[in-house]
């Protein structure tokens, strides 16, 4: 190891730096990967780290330069919840501060561009966010106060939990081939024959014909159900429960649907590993940008670089329980990592805060989520009426993403075809995301918003986030503004047909209309109207491709004439308030593209216009006095942000 200082060997005996080479030393000779690099025109010490290196060596070199072993062992552990320090490269380093200043505060350089700044403050640690330029300045100078630095953001431990995907793998019955090689190396050999065994006891494996198609179903990497086809109308199942394992015959109609009611329950949550900066920042990594071409799958795309079909399955499996590649669309883009040349991960930008990385690791893959630091500003907006709500929200610069939840939240409330009058102004506070370096990143959550209408009581709601509870909305006292149903399933839709007798445009004659009709363009979502359960959902004679939800047991809901239905419509299947469930159409006997909604009240339609909707919930106790806090800090940034406004 060689220590220089203006390119002469350095004479260390009286120097604090003897320390930290012993230290060095020792560890090198175990890792061979670790040495320093002192220049005497740099204020700041940097510990150069080469190749991977882990949580015991950040430890000891912080213990050398002059922390007690806790508070080693206590900084390292704030740096590993932000980034996983086994994947430190030679970009990484540790920045020290000047020989002879206190070690209040010093950074992990990641990857040459961002680090993650800590801070002592009397044993009470507190790491940040910055640029590694920016962590150099910071621990080199006496800043006493981070959180006011530009370019410097506090980081939060989190957790990601992600609902684990149960996995649905086919399975064919060749000439020659059982059932146990069918599964191997899809469980454990002892719970395979466990499961052959069971699934013995309704069928006969040995008479199993060839040709013969199945579905195993896995969750949490072990095998959660099997079954396969023993005529034209039924199939064996075989599920394992907390009290053991069940086996039956079912209809092969029904089998995927009770698949999903059973795993339901069982479908737990796994944190997922997460880092607050890109595991692909450095500039040693060859980073190939993709996107996705209609026609080709994630499969062919890894393909298309050489990649071997081995390594691109071993790379499916470690990501499904997490993410489902399969909802990677058309036209989204992917980024393939190279290191020399080898094919080392890829990343998937899910949405504007959050990407999923796969990284190797050995002969496997690691699964992360990256998950950008951000800092909320407030943004205030008002839009009167003079054309329509849409067109006027545009003009002020309102964000597409604010106007679709604004609609969303205001159709509990809101009849859009009789409330909405010209001068009607909407007063908006919303807000807006951004990183550490004040690069915008997109529009938050709508925090307050007022309607003040030409002919009916002012609405006004709040947004708050109540002890054990989701944040909500709430009005004024506190109540909840969401109903049991939406007045309106639809955005920006004209009222065509109200409810009662008309004349039928199709058949001619005087009918019972026993809905509304929203005409709107082919395409428009279609949202549901309450949390409920699908009863159902297919073509249903005049009424077209049709849903309809139970909501209760006494209201459910009915939308008609769809186009099509969207993901995941199925009989059975929980669904949202506000969730899209399908897309306005002309099917069935319809003269133009419109939806027609129906609220069934103890099986009898009724006008959704006369229809008095109770509210969901409302706050109490505790929670009262905690929101009527917040409520009233909500104005009074209101009035800071018209000022400025």
């Amino acid at each position: 190891m060689i220590v220089l200082l203006n390119n002469n060997f350095l004479n260390f005996k009286n120097s604090i730096l003897f320390i930290i080479i012993l230290t060095f030393i020792f560890f090198s000779d175990q890792r061979k990967s670790l040495f320093t690099k002192v220049k005497a025109d740099e204020i700041i010490r940097k510990s150069l780290l080469i190749n991977q290196t882990n949580k015991k060596t950040i430890e000891e070199v912080l213990k050398a330069v002059g922390y007690n072993k806790n508070e080693a062992i206590q900084a390292t552990n704030l740096l590993l919840n932000f980034f996983p320090l086994e994947k430190l490269n030679k970009s990484s380093y540790l920045i020290l501060p000047p020989i002879g200043n206190k070690m209040k505060k010093f950074a992990l350089n990641v990857d040459g561009k961002e680090a993650i700044l800590i801070d002592n403050n009397n044993n009470f640690f507190t790491a940040y966010i910055t640029s590694s330029e920016k962590a150099q300045s910071i621990v080199s100078n006496e800043y006493k106060k981070l959180g006011d630095l530009e370019g410097v953001l506090k980081l939060e431990k989190e957790k990601t939990e992600i609902k684990i995907n149960f996995i649905s793998r086919e399975i064919y019955f060749n000439k020659g081939s059982t059932l146990t090689k069918i599964l191997r190396g899809m469980d454990n050999i002892k719970n395979i024959r466990s499961f052959i065994k069971e699934i013995g006891e309704i069928v006969n494996l040995s008479k199993v014909k060839v040709g013969t198609r199945g579905k195993v179903i896995i969750l949490n990497n072990k095998i959660y159900a099997i079954y396969f086809g023993i005529n034209k109308k039924e199939v064996a199942l075989t599920y394992l429960n907390s009290s053991g394992f069940i086996s039956k015959k079912i209809s092969k109609i029904l089998v995927d649907d009770f698949i999903k009611r059973i795993i339901e329950p069982s479908n737990d949550t796994k944190n997922i590993k997460l880092t607050r900066i890109s595991l692909f920042n450095s500039s040693h990594f060859n980073v190939k940008h993709n996107i996705l071409k209609k026609g080709q799958s994630f499969y062919q795309l890894l393909r298309s670089y050489d990649i071997s079909s081995f390594k691109i399955n071993t790379l499916i499996q470690s990501v499904d329980p997490y993410y489902n590649l399969k909802r990677i669309k058309v036209g989204q883009a992917i980024d393939i990592i190279f290191n020399k040349n080898i094919f080392y991960g890829f990343s998937y930008k899910i949405d504007k805060i959050k990407e999923l990385q796969l990284i190797k690791n050995g002969e496997g893959f690691d699964v992360y989520i990256f998950k950008k630091v951000y800092k909320k500003d407030l943004n205030y907006k008002e839009v009167t009426i003079s054309k329509n709500l849409y067109i006027d929200s545009k003009q002020v610069g309102l964000p597409k993403q604010v106007f679709i939840n604004l609609v969303k939240l205001l159709s509990f409330s809101i009849d859009f075809q009789r409330d909405i009058r010209k001068s009607t102004t909407f007063k908006i506070v919303y807000e807006e995301l951004y990183d550490y370096k004040n690069d915008f990143i997109k529009a938050g959550n709508i925090i307050y918003s007022k309607v003040l209408f030409i002919n009916k009581k002012n609405l006004e709601m709040f947004y708050f986030k109540a002890k054990n509870i989701n944040g909500e909305y709430y009005d004024v006292e506190g109540k909840s503004i969401k109903k049991t149903l939406m007045r309106t399933p639809i955005d920006g839709a004209r009222l065509s047909s109200k409810f009662g007798k008309r004349r039928h445009p199709i058949l001619g004659y005087n009918k019972m209309h026993k809905g509304l009709d929203f005409a709107a363009r082919t395409g428009t979502p279609i949202f549901a109207a309450g949390d409920g359960v699908i009863e159902r959902a297919n073509f249903y004679g005049g009424y077209g491709r049709y849903i309809r939800i139970k909501h209760n047991t006494e209201y459910k809901t009915a939308y008609a004439h769809l186009s099509r239905f969207a993901k995941n419509i199925k009989k059975g299947n929980r669904i949202k308030q506000g969730s899209t469930i399908g897309f306005v159409g002309t099917s069935g006997k319809s003269t133009g593209p419109h939806l027609h909604y129906e609220v069934i009240l103890n099986n009898k339609q009724i006008n959704p216009y006369n229809l008095k909707m109770p509210e969901v919930d409302a706050l109490n106790g505790d929670n009262l006095n905690s929101f009527q806090l917040e409520k009233n800090k909500i104005l009074n940034i209101l009035l800071e942000l018209k000022k400025i406004n």
